[in-house]
């Protein structure tokens, strides 16, 4: 039996099941003071947009909405920083050893 589609609640009570998504983008236009992640959803010509005051708070809300539909696809960004001891990178053995 198939399992059902993954249904993501952001913080402001917007839902959006994760197969729907097509893409997330960070729209910053400083000229026109207008801020804001939107995420393209597949079959309709418009996006759901997060709008945000400034750029300070599109950062914040940018990585809260990527956070969510990475953990909901079940997938890790390549640009996620590793932290721990686990992160450090393995040391190279010299060749005397």
């Amino acid at each position: 039996m198939a399992r059902p589609p993954e249904l993501i609640v952001f913080f402001n009570g917007q839902i959006v099941r994760a197969d729907a998504i097509r893409a997330v983008e960070r729209i910053c236009n400083r000229k026109d003071g207008y801020f804001t992640t939107r995420i393209w959803l597949a079959g309709v010509d418009f996006g759901m947009d997060f709008e945000c005051a400034d750029e300070e708070e599109l950062d914040d809300v940018f990585a809260a909405v990527s956070e969510e539909i990475q953990t909901a696809l079940g997938v890790r960004s390549i640009f996620a920083r590793e932290e721990g001891p686990e992160a450090e990178s393995p040391k190279k053995e010299s060749e005397d050893e």
